[in-house]
């Protein structure tokens, strides 16, 4: 699968309209982060890898390592 940038940019913005910030934050992180759950499948979806869903969360879950 090869991501297309522009879908994956565009995905960014539309959800830091909700998490406000979260593309600085993200940029900023001196850490892993990975982004798991439901999260995950709004970017699937977003790449048109998998098909939209009937309902969606509006929810983000982050793992972040610790150094």
């Amino acid at each position: 699968m090869q991501a297309d940038t522009e879908k994956a940019s565009k995905w960014l913005i539309d959800s830091t309209v909700a998490l406000p910030a979260l593309d600085s934050i993200l940029s900023q992180a001196k850490s892993e982060v990975l982004i798991i759950g439901a999260g995950v499948f709004s970017i699937y979806q977003e790449q048109d890898w998998i098909p939209q869903f009937k309902r969606k969360t509006g929810d983000l879950d982050l793992s972040v390592g610790l150094d």
